[in-house]
C-alpha cells in the first residue's frame, strides 16, 4: 500500500487543531480535530479530494480553521 501521512498541531486564539493529511493511490484526505483551550468543546471535520486539488483544498482548510470561534458558555 502506497500511503503518505503527515500531522501537525496548529495553535489559534482559543483552541488547538490537530490536522492530519494522508494519500492513497486515488484520493487525498484531510481530517481535523479542534479542541477549545478549556477542553469543553470539540469540532472535527473530514475532506476527501482529488490529488490534483491539493493546493486549493489546503487553502480552504486553513481558511476554515482560522475562522473557527469557540464561544464561552455560561454553563462552564
Amino acid at each position: 500500500v502506497n500511503k503518505t501521512y503527515s500531522s501537525v498541531i496548529k495553535t489559534f486564539d482559543n483552541y488547538k487543531a490537530l490536522v492530519i493529511t494522508y494519500d492513497d493511490p486515488d484520493f487525498s484526505y484531510v481530517r481535523f480535530f479542534c479542541v477549545s483551550n478549556i477542553h469543553k468543546s470539540i469540532i472535527s471535520g473530514f475532506f476527501e479530494y482529488k490529488k490534483s486539488d491539493k493546493e486549493q483544498v489546503t487553502k480552504q482548510v486553513d481558511h476554515l480553521l482560522k475562522g473557527i470561534k469557540f464561544k464561552k458558555s455560561r454553563h462552564y
